[in-house]
């Protein structure tokens, strides 16, 4: 079998699950460190392949503009680069969505996953996830250090989330407004599960 659907890798741990009373939900030390690294490596070897080229280029793609492996010019944030469809991304996406499911309390099905490069000064306008993205979670896999994540919650609150290497943010992305103010490390590496 090429997938395993089995819940039993993730049991209720935490104390409160904040999905439904603020709209968001934190998991900490979700993620071993080594996975992390893996993956770190892997997205440093991209960028170092083709991210230059990705930035001087006019297309929004490098190569074969159908192909989601690609790295391209990130059309929300200016000047950072995004890989939507990677295999290590959608694996990731597939393994925690059993996860994800019991954090929301219900069958969820996977829809799409990217990876974004960040660096100094960029920062995520404030925005909703479009319909797609229901339940979202972001998950830092690098960074030259925490970055925080803004949310506004269901009783109308702004908050500021740090997520640490192996923490997980899951939330309501079409119904939690989110950004992030600029970046004031030297890099950053996020991915986004839907």
């Amino acid at each position: 079998m090429l997938w395993n659907w089995n819940v039993s890798i993730y049991k209720m741990a935490y104390k409160t699950n904040t999905l439904e009373t603020l709209g968001y939900h934190i998991e900490r030390n979700l993620l071993s460190k080594q996975l992390l690294d893996v993956m770190n490596i892997y997205f440093s070897m991209k960028e170092e392949v083709s991210g230059d080229r990705a930035l001087i280029t006019d297309d929004e793609s490098l190569g074969n503009p159908t192909d989601p492996q690609q790295i391209h010019k990130d059309l929300q944030v200016r000047g950072s680069m995004t890989i939507h469809g990677d295999f290590i991304v959608e694996s990731l996406l597939s393994y925690l969505t059993p996860v994800f499911s019991e954090i929301a309390g219900t069958p969820l099905v996977p829809t799409y996953a990217f990876f974004r490069y960040y660096n100094k000064g960029q920062k995520l306008d404030y925005h909703w996830d479009r319909i797609c993205c229901e339940f979202s979670a972001t998950v830092p896999i690098g960074y030259s250090e925490i970055w925080p994540i803004w949310l506004k919650d269901f009783k109308d609150e702004n908050k500021s989330v740090d997520l640490e290497l192996g923490d997980i943010l899951f939330y309501k992305g079409c119904a939690v407004p989110h950004w992030r103010e600029p970046f004031e490390g030297e890099w950053a590496h996020q991915t986004f599960l839907h």
